[in-house]
């Protein structure tokens, strides 16, 4: 009987700290993101807390397991899942072992020791993931889309930030060529294949032809399927994402003219 109702008073304790964890998962999303260096500091740390799993009991003694556990727990804060298993484990393991049931025990210690493991495990993943360059949506966009656009998208003028993109590509193309036309004939006349201005690609061949053709369409079809019908109405469809490819676009266009070779 007793036996019994230290085993109830075990499972009760573990729906506890299950209920508590999930209680604190709202507030647990709140708190700040570790930095990369604060990370690899912790780490360094836990790798020294690693140990081996084994088929018996992985610590000589209650005391030794719960020192080990007390200094585990504080770096698991960060990652709010490992945090209650590890806690589950813990509980589990001193609960047992005070009802000299030493097998589960030493199993809830070993989940204890592989909880820690795959904490260092996605530790180390994080940190390389951190090294990998994150390309930003700035940084993919031309110096000129960012002064004529970025701050009108940041702050919700989508269409405006998307109509200036292109007027900023046809006022790099001018500043570039000296030709003040506009539209169709700017474009005609610049990237023309017998007396072009700019030159997209070597002419002398199929392939470079067709490159100078295809953009000269491809830089009259966003002067009239973009920036036309953004400057006739106040009506559009766009969000966030569809500016945000549109401003992209517009950048590579404007790469092609700062890649491009006098005539």
């Amino acid at each position: 009987m007793k036996l019994l109702k230290l085993f109830l008073l075990y499972k009760g304790i573990l729906k506890v700290v299950s209920s508590i964890g999930n209680e604190k998962t709202s507030m647990h999303n709140n708190k700040m993101l570790c930095s990369i260096e604060r990370i690899m500091e912790m780490l360094d740390e836990l790798k020294a807390l690693q140990r081996s799993r084994k088929d018996g009991m992985p610590f000589s003694s209650l005391i030794e397991f719960e020192d080990w556990a007390d200094s585990v727990l504080p770096f698991l804060s960060y990652h709010q899942p490992y945090e209650t298993e590890f806690n589950q484990a813990v509980t589990g393991a001193t609960v047992t072992y005070r009802m000299e049931d030493y097998q589960d025990s030493s199993t809830c210690m070993n989940n204890a020791i592989g909880i820690l493991n795959k904490a260092v495990k996605k530790m180390e993943l994080d940190s390389r993931l951190q090294e990998i360059p994150q390309v930003g949506f700035e940084d993919l966009l031309h110096p000129a889309i960012v002064a004529s656009s970025l701050n009108l998208y940041v702050n919700g003028h989508l269409r405006e930030s998307v109509l200036n993109s292109i007027t900023a590509i046809f006022d790099l193309i001018r500043q570039r060529t000296g030709v003040m036309e506009d539209g169709d004939r700017l474009i005609g006349q610049v990237f023309s294949i017998n007396d072009p201005v700019l030159i997209l690609s070597e002419l002398k061949s199929e392939s470079g032809q067709n490159d100078q053709k295809g953009f000269m369409q491809i830089y009259k079809g966003a002067y009239q399927g973009i920036r036309n019908p953004k400057a006739h109405t106040l009506n559009h469809d766009l969000n966030e994402m569809k500016a945000a490819q549109y401003l992209v676009f517009a950048s590579m266009l404007a790469r092609r003219i700062d890649e491009a070779s006098n005539a």
